[in-house]
């Protein structure tokens, strides 16, 4: 009986400590980051998701078992959004100058406990070299690359706390 008793307790134990563990991802004022305007059929609520479910699935495997919240307080897509003759908008790569960049605050904890907390500017000025995992169908390729460094290069092996 003492034995099947210790075996719930520390299932219940072990599955609390798991379950708590999330990624929450909020936007601040998104109505005034830098670019965030909808280009091919796209609306920036479309973007916003895509960046929020991203973060969310890179947090997860980069993080396990720790709680992250985020707080994105700019963004600025590669390239920019230019009109076309038929009335339509197109979202432009051209140089550098077009780089991505989020603006970001951020938390970590582990059982309520806070373990690290900062601010980040994630710019990538070099996103159109270099390879890049992601389909060029996909619209925010280069913003996923980014936020994929930023996570290895944030909370990699070398910066585990």
């Amino acid at each position: 009986m003492k034995i099947a008793k210790t075996v719930v307790m520390l299932t219940l134990a072990l599955s609390g400590a798991w379950v708590s563990a999330a990624v929450e991802v909020s936007f601040v004022k998104p109505d005034q980051f830098i670019d965030i305007e909808g280009a091919n059929f796209r609306r920036q609520d479309d973007y916003l998701e895509a960046l929020q479910k991203h973060f969310q699935k890179v947090g997860e495997t980069t993080l396990p078992g720790k709680d992250l919240k985020i707080e994105i307080t700019d963004v600025d897509l590669a390239g920019r959004v230019e009109p076309r003759r038929n009335g339509t908008d197109i979202r432009i790569l051209r140089d550098r100058a077009d780089g991505p960049s989020i603006q970001l605050r951020y938390v970590v904890s582990e059982n309520g406990v806070e373990l690290r907390r900062g601010e980040s500017r994630l710019r990538d000025l070099a996103y159109m070299t270099g390879f890049n995992s992601y389909s060029d169908g996909d619209p925010l390729r280069y913003e996923k690359r980014m936020i994929d460094n930023w996570f290895k290069q944030e909370f990699g092996p070398a910066n585990a706390k």
